[in-house]
């Protein structure tokens, strides 16, 4: 027999209902413990007693998203950002992409993350990441704080100035 593959849910899920099977636990007693309906506790027995331990796992696992890009346009527009728009961000990119080469609207995120795979694209670092700024603004703020006064005053007029 092959390997099966589960996650932590699923080999609880085949715990409680071998406990279920062998009679030491009810049904009702299992859905409690799983979180689930007693219902869906039903219907976990079902494909327990119909699949064994494989029965209890999901069924879509080894299989692509729904929503996962097919691998011609993928390629389509990492061949088109090599031979255009090398050395643009994702964000401009993705515009020139979607106007001039009429490819597939792919979310600027997901071709940045195409990019970085790659090894097209690099995330700079953020301002906040340095410490020199950021949302809070600690640094740059102490800096105004300090050195504005002594130079053009307070609301932009010049010490001294009559």
């Amino acid at each position: 027999m092959g390997q099966l593959t589960m996650s932590a849910k699923e080999r609880r899920r085949v715990e409680v209902m071998s406990r279920v099977r062998d009679g030491h636990v009810s049904v009702a007693a299992a859905a409690g413990l799983l979180g689930v309906s007693e219902r869906q506790a039903w219907r976990l027995k079902a494909r327990y007693a119909a699949g064994g331990d494989g029965g209890l796992v999901h069924k879509l696992r080894g299989y692509p998203s729904n929503n996962k890009t097919a691998v011609a346009a993928r390629s389509a527009v990492l061949k088109a950002y090599r031979l255009q728009y090398a050395g643009f961000g994702p964000t401009l990119a993705c515009e020139y992409l979607l106007k001039d080469g009429g490819h597939a609207a792919v979310s600027h995120d997901t071709l940045g993350r195409w990019l970085r795979e790659e090894g097209l694209f690099e995330k700079r670092a953020s301002v906040a990441s340095t410490g020199c700024g950021g949302r809070d603004g600690r640094a740059s703020a102490s800096w105004c704080r300090w050195t504005v006064p002594g130079t053009t005053g307070w609301r932009g007029a010049g010490r001294g100035v009559a």
